[in-house]
């Protein structure tokens, strides 16, 4: 499985999260969210705007503002938070799914369904592992 820098920066700042233990309402701010994760604030802020589309993070603005799980650590996957940052979570472009034509030999390339197979097996690997998990 490649991995992007966004997708390991992703899974990381919500490990802290999860880890941070926060009550319902309380958030991290992008800054102690940065030091926790050792991910640099600005490229942290540019995951964490995806992380909110995906639903997987709930944000407060303001000048005591930041991040919080938008559900509980137990209830999102490692596999959602990658697929959030980082949507193909296959090793090679033509075993990603829905990628018919993405390769000019695919109907001779006896490799594909090793790379699919592939894509299938990390999918349940990383979708049975939960935040919670990796906090605890």
């Amino acid at each position: 499985m490649r991995v992007t820098r966004r997708a390991d920066a992703a899974l990381r700042a919500m490990q802290a999260l999860a880890g941070a233990r926060l009550d319902a309402r309380a958030v991290l701010p992008v800054r102690e969210l940065a030091r926790r994760s050792g991910v640099p604030a600005p490229f942290l802020q540019q995951v964490l705007l995806g992380l909110r589309r995906g639903g997987v993070v709930a944000s407060r603005g303001g000048r005591y503002g930041g991040y919080r799980l938008a559900r509980p650590a137990a209830a999102i996957s490692v596999g959602e938070v990658l697929r959030t940052a980082q949507p193909d979570l296959g090793p090679m472009p033509c075993a990603a799914r829905g990628a018919r034509g993405a390769c000019a030999d695919e109907a001779g390339c006896r490799a594909r369904p090793v790379w699919v197979r592939v894509r299938r097996a990390t999918e349940r690997i990383v979708d049975g592992i939960t935040l919670a998990e990796l906090a605890a």
